[in-house]
C-alpha cells in the first residue's frame, strides 16, 4: 500500500481504534495511559517540527480524547 493511501486510511480510522492500537503496541492497560498520552505528545512535537500542522492538530485531538479517558478512568 503507499504511503499516501496508508494515510488516508488512517485518517478514516477512529480515534478508539487508534488508541487501541498503540496500546496493543506497548501491551498497555487503562492505567497505563500516561504512557500512551506520552507517546502521542511526542508524536504530536515531531509532526509539529516538519510543519505537518494537519497531523499535529489530529494529534492534539487524540490527546484530549485520551485525557478525558484518563481523568475518567481515574474516576473509577
Amino acid at each position: 500500500m503507499s504511503n499516501s493511501l496508508l494515510e488516508m486510511v488512517n485518517s478514516f480510522r477512529s480515534v478508539e481504534d487508534v488508541i487501541a492500537e498503540k496500546m496493543v503496541e506497548i501491551d498497555a492497560k487503562i492505567n497505563d495511559l500516561p504512557k500512551i498520552i506520552e507517546k502521542f505528545e511526542k508524536e504530536m512535537h515531531s509532526a509539529a517540527k516538519i510543519l505537518d500542522f494537519e497531523k499535529a492538530a489530529e494529534i492534539r485531538d487524540k490527546l484530549k480524547q485520551l485525557r478525558e479517558m484518563h481523568k475518567a478512568s481515574l474516576k473509577n
